[in-house]
């Protein structure tokens, strides 16, 4: 459906399109495959290609199946991520990643850890 919209459009608005509608699709291959990507500090997209994955990722029909085991996945990950993605990066990663939906108690211990943890202020005030 994205190719029949689309078409051969490669506009930067188009790729971000593209990339956020692969990045919502129902399939557990394709989850994997963009959260990797996601976290990958040297990831082949730029910024902004991944911002357009990142808004896609989380997708409201399936945040409890295929997106439920990137709920503590974003977790475990985020304290790892410090260091290794510039500091814009990070503050989309948050802004944009954090499983809101299904936000639990030891959600909030474990970024309580994070923060506690953290190597620079910066990172810090993300938390």
């Amino acid at each position: 459906m994205t190719q029949e919209i689309l078409g051969e459009d490669k506009s930067d608005i188009a790729k971000g399109v593209r990339l956020y509608c692969q990045a919502a699709t129902n399939d557990a291959k394709t989850k994997e495959k963009t959260w990797n990507e996601l976290i990958n500090e040297k990831s082949q997209y730029s910024d902004k290609e991944r911002r357009s994955m990142m808004a896609g990722f989380f997708s409201w029909d399936q945040r409890e199946t295929v997106c439920l085991p990137y709920v503590d996945k974003f977790f475990e990950t985020i304290g790892t991520m410090e260091g290794k993605h510039q500091y814009r990066y990070l503050k989309g990663w948050i802004q944009i990643l954090m499983p809101r939906f299904n936000f639990k108690p030891r959600h909030v211990n474990k970024m309580y850890a994070i923060k506690e943890s953290a190597k620079t202020q910066s990172f810090k005030n993300l938390i």
